[in-house]
């Protein structure tokens, strides 16, 4: 049976990861803002790339847990 620390680890990394699917939606569109008006969006691409890669270090993290429950599940239960 899945261990109520790994569920609440789970839904606190689920929501991170919406979040962090929101800002870097609103980075995106941010650029898109500065494009249309001639701005230079240099630094903003660089933070937005950096997002990115920080989203799918959460999101790998979420998996982790995810797998974490399915092997409590199937009574395989690992030590963290």
């Amino acid at each position: 049976m899945p261990t109520r620390r790994y569920i609440a680890d789970l839904e606190w990394a689920q929501r991170r990861v919406d979040d962090g699917l929101r800002r870097v939606a609103e980075q995106r569109d941010r650029i898109a803002w500065m494009t249309t008006r001639g701005l230079d969006t240099a630094e903003a691409e660089q933070v937005y790339g950096h997002m990115l890669k920080v989203l799918d270090l959460m999101i790998r993290h979420r998996d982790e847990i995810a797998e974490a429950l399915r092997d409590a599940g199937n009574g395989s239960e690992r030590d963290r």
